[in-house]
């Protein structure tokens, strides 16, 4: 006798539902039981000319139900069309979502009655079933070469390069941090009769090692028109620092500065510190400023300039007893450095733990001005003048006041300046000058061995912007870890 059977098509895969056996893709049950006898009426599928219009195609997501009475020839039927469309597949005919749709979608186009309707998606439901266990898709182990080789319509994949991973850091490589505005951007509040921009620059510190010839970005800020602030990398003892300075020109504008410790391979941000100071350094694990000097209209001092003390990361703050010099770190020493006198300070108090005066021979002649002192991580450095024309000598000044000539350099033309950072064995010095229209920048760098005594020249192959002193001249370097 008659026999129902329920068709689903979830989205646009043709499936049939099995629920009595758990039957797969493809399976027909008889679920007479469950199903009210189909009168044939769709009311979705007339148009206003009364004629029958086949049914959309389905949505994806959606379940198309269809209950439908076979009598035994189109049973026949249908299990004609399908044992035909299955013998196409298995012969490398290639069935894929779309092609069952569109098929079942012309069949619906051209038939009338519902019983063929029907017939046309069991058809369609059982070619599915037949697809996905017949041999359209090669055999990976087989050897046969005709078997793996992709048909028209089973597209061979795209090949996909794989990314070239990021160089390692070697260890022991020496590298150089510096600042830089990537670029700008104009952002604007339009309004009712008014309309204001601004321009946005983006900022950051990177981070170039010569020796594998790699550039990083350690740190990225943005330093808006009507809110200027600058970023700068200080290197103290293989330990990376970014000043960021919420003025346009250090402490002359604003007062307000963070301090974050940045972890000196991934960047990661290790600590924090945010204070508003006139001036400051770091020494060991400790922070040192001075806090702003309140000021009457005639320029008087009216309040401030405390020396204050918190640790890296800490908000716990303490006053230090100490007159108005200039605090410097010198790896975990904390020194101040005026009229020809080195003062090393206790780093938990501030008092003064010994005093040595230097040669006067030894800051005579500071080239290019005695404002090139440099503070690197055991010694100070700076430059003087020789004879030669156009020649200049390094020195470097212990604490106790012992000094050295580590080198003698030949300027080049255009050189007018330097700034010399240190780090283990290496000591890099950095000659500087004008480059039009960029400014003040660092022209060449040569670096130093303290250990092998020999100078040579940095290929760095970019442009690199001085800055303030009080922030290392922008210039810095580190052995990598």
């Amino acid at each position: 006798g008659p026999t129902l059977l329920r068709l689903t098509l979830p989205g646009s895969n043709v499936t049939t539902e099995n629920r009595a056996n758990g039957g797969g893709q493809g399976s027909f049950q008889d679920v007479s039981s469950e199903l009210q006898p189909y009168d044939g009426s769709n009311a979705n599928n007339h148009s206003e000319d009364g004629k029958n219009r086949p049914s959309p195609l389905p949505q994806e997501g959606k379940e198309c139900v269809s209950e439908v009475k076979l009598e035994p020839v189109q049973k026949w039927l249908l299990s004609e069309a399908a044992e035909l469309l299955c013998s196409v597949v298995r012969q490398g005919g290639a069935v894929n979502d779309g092609t069952l749709a569109m098929c079942w979608y012309t069949l619906c186009m051209n038939v009338n009655r519902l019983w063929l309707w029907a017939l046309a998606m069991s058809a369609l439901a059982m070619v599915a079933s037949c697809s996905s266990g017949s041999s359209t898709s090669p055999d990976p182990e087989s050897t046969d070469p005709a078997q793996n080789v992709p048909t028209d319509s089973t597209p061979s994949p795209t090949p996909t390069s794989e990314p070239e991973p990021t160089p390692s850091i070697p260890s022991g490589a020496l590298a150089i941090f510096y600042r830089v505005t990537f670029g700008s951007n104009t952002d604007y509040l339009k309004g009712s009769g008014f309309n204001i921009s601004w321009d946005n620059d983006t900022k950051g510190i990177l981070r170039y090692i010569s020796e594998t010839n790699q550039l990083d970005v350690m740190r990225r800020v943005t330093s808006p028109s009507y809110s200027k602030n600058s970023i700068y990398p200080v290197t103290q003892d293989g330990r990376l620092f970014s000043y960021r300075d919420w003025g346009s020109d250090w402490a002359s504008d604003n007062t307000r500065f963070d301090v974050d410790e940045l972890d000196i391979v991934t960047g990661t941000s290790l600590s924090n510190n945010s204070f508003s100071a006139e001036s400051f350094t770091i020494a060991g694990d400790q922070l040192y400023y001075r806090t702003p000097i309140s000021r009457d209209l005639f320029g008087n001092p009216r309040g401030g300039g405390r020396l204050m003390t918190v640790g890296l990361g800490s908000s716990a703050s303490a006053e230090l007893s100490l007159p108005d010099v200039r605090l410097r770190g010198i790896g975990d020493q904390l020194i101040s450095f005026a009229d020809n006198e080195i003062v090393q300070h206790d780093p938990t108090t501030g008092a003064v733990m010994s005093t040595t005066t230097l040669s006067l021979r030894l800051n005579q002649g500071i080239w290019p001005s005695d404002r090139h002192v440099f503070y690197g991580n055991n010694a100070l450095y700076w430059a003087v003048e020789q004879r030669a024309a156009n020649q200049i000598a390094i020195l470097k000044i212990a604490l106790d006041g012992s000094f050295e000539t580590l080198t003698t350099i030949d300027l080049l033309e255009g050189e007018t300046g330097l700034v010399i950072d240190d780090d283990q064995e290496w000591v890099a010095i950095a000659l500087t000058g004008s480059t039009p229209p960029m400014g003040s920048t660092i022209k060449r760098v040569l670096v130093y061995n303290t250990g092998t005594g020999t100078l040579e020249d940095l290929k760095i192959n970019q442009y690199i912007p001085l800055s303030t002193s009080e922030a290392g001249w922008g210039f810095q370097i580190a052995v990598m870890p």
